[in-house]
Order: C-alpha cells, then sequence, then structure tokens
C-alpha cells in the first residue's frame, strides 16, 4: 500500500512538474511562427488596421487574399538561440514569397520622367496582377528578441526591417 501511495505522489509531483515547465525563448518563437504559418497571425490587428487606411480600401481583400498567399508559403529554420539571464536571441532563417520584386518592377515600369511613380489606379491594379503572380521565394535571416516578464518568455516587438522581411516586402 505504501509502494501504492508513493508512485502516486511521484506520478503527481512528476505531472505537476511537467505542466508547470517554462517554454524556451526557441519554443515561444516557433509557437509564434506556426501561428504566423497558419494565420492565426500575431501582427494580425496591426495589419488589419494598416489595411483599414486610404490607400487600400477599394482593394482591401485583394491584399488579404495576397496575405494569405505569403501565410501559406512561409516557411522557417529555427538557426540559433542565445540566453543571457532575462533576455534572450533566437535566429531564424525564413523563406517568403519575393514580393518586393515584383513590387520593384511594377514601379519601374510606371516611372514618370521625374523618376517618381505616380500611384494612379491602374499602377495598383498593375501591382496586385504582378503580386498575385508570383512564385519566387527569397530567404532572410530575422532575430526575435524576447525577454522574461513574470517568468516567462515574451517576444518584444519586431523592428521595421524584420516586419518587411516577414512579408517578402524588404
Amino acid at each position: 500500500m505504501k509502494k501504492l501511495i508513493y508512485s502516486l505522489l511521484l506520478l503527481l509531483f512528476l505531472t505537476g512538474c511537467s505542466l508547470t515547465k517554462m517554454e524556451t525563448p526557441r519554443e515561444k518563437v516557433e509557437e509564434w511562427l506556426m501561428s504566423y504559418q497558419k494565420n492565426e497571425n500575431p501582427l494580425k490587428e496591426e495589419l488589419e488596421e494598416y489595411l483599414e487606411g486610404e490607400d487600400f480600401k477599394e482593394n482591401k481583400e485583394k491584399y488579404k487574399t495576397l496575405l494569405e498567399k505569403q501565410y501559406n508559403n512561409f516557411s522557417y529554420k529555427i538557426l540559433e538561440e542565445e540566453i543571457e539571464e532575462d533576455e534572450a536571441e533566437v535566429e531564424v532563417e525564413i523563406e517568403v514569397l519575393d514580393y518586393a520584386s515584383a513590387i520593384k518592377k511594377a514601379k519601374e515600369e510606371f516611372d514618370s520622367e521625374e523618376g517618381v511613380v505616380e500611384e494612379t489606379k491602374e499602377f495598383i491594379e498593375r501591382q496586385i496582377d504582378a503580386l498575385t503572380k508570383v512564385e519566387e521565394k527569397t530567404k532572410y535571416q530575422v532575430t526575435f528578441y524576447l525577454e522574461k516578464e513574470e517568468n516567462e518568455w515574451v517576444i518584444k516587438d519586431l523592428d521595421q526591417d524584420t516586419f518587411l522581411k516577414m512579408y517578402g516586402l524588404y
């Protein structure tokens, strides 16, 4: 009977310890990237606000479709994790659709004599069409910065370059 009680207590103790196990920075970034990949995007609110802007009103649904295409084609590989006390960095290689090249090409085609692209309705439609056809991918290395808050790793806000790389716009 004592063995049974000790066994149950040991099992309870081990289960309790495993339930309170803290995620590593690597695991936290992996969870974040998987949610991005599944279009449970951690950046969704920021994107919604951005797409509500005047420039996107007419083509909001088309842009959303392009973003979903990016999520579906997104892949990553975690390269390295560095932890120093309550701060950490996780280096990741991401592969995304190369939307930046398509935008650059569309702008080159519409350059005015002064070298300035006029953002006309025709230009925007041509740009969306070019983005829709993108199949080429590009790879970037990005660094996620984390800090420990109340015994949990939290990803700091992404910098502008990382944000653009995540969407293939860098």
